[in-house]
């Protein structure tokens, strides 16, 4: 009696029945630059999720808190599953990115440019969120981004300030612009 299943990770070469004790190595995503890593995983079943920006990490962020409750909206619909969630600078360049679940509590991390590294080895001030710079939402909806307005908790800025923290509790991202222009009188689209 024994393991005879070859792919086990307790396989008893010599059993010639098998007794229900086989074991297998626990599978998960085993890569550390993926925003699910699983320390525990021993082998890769493939499920590893990365952001869909390249965030670099300096030496100073802003910690952005997104409730599990979070009230998200794409073309006014509500969104009831995962959906990558990014804060960009003025120039459309993403700094921070969370996989956002909902009912799950998250915290994004927003990088700023101070003492950022460049591909050649020397300082980018160029490359993270400046100072007092308005937090920019962008929305991935499938493999497109989109501009999302936030809704702030009480109190909390919108602004990106190094060590500071924020927290969200809406986003809105509608594709549908609305415009009022005052005609002078006389004025006809007849």
């Amino acid at each position: 009696y024994g393991c005879t299943d070859p792919d086990a990770t307790n396989h008893n070469e010599f059993a010639t029945e098998d007794d229900g004790t086989c074991q297998y190595p626990a599978a998960g995503c085993t890569d550390p630059a993926a925003y699910n890593f699983d320390s525990e995983a021993e082998v890769s079943d493939g499920s590893c999720i990365y952001s869909p920006w390249t965030i670099v990490d300096t030496d100073c962020n802003m910690t952005i808190g997104i409730p599990g409750d979070l009230d998200i909206m794409i073309e006014g619909e509500a969104v009831t599953e995962p959906i990558w969630i990014g804060v960009a600078d003025e120039d459309g360049n993403v700094y921070g990115s969370v996989l956002y679940t909902p009912g799950t509590d998250e915290a994004m991390a927003v990088w700023s440019s101070s003492l950022n590294t460049n591909d050649d080895g020397g300082e980018d001030s160029d490359a993270g969120m400046e100072q007092g710079e308005d937090l920019n939402f962008v929305i991935m909806d499938g493999d497109v981004q989109v501009d999302a307005v936030a809704t702030y908790g009480a109190g909390y800025p919108g602004t990106f300030s190094c060590d500071g923290i924020t927290q969200i509790v809406g986003l809105n991202s509608s594709s549908v612009v609305t415009q009022s222009i005052e005609l002078d009188e006389g004025w006809s689209i007849w």
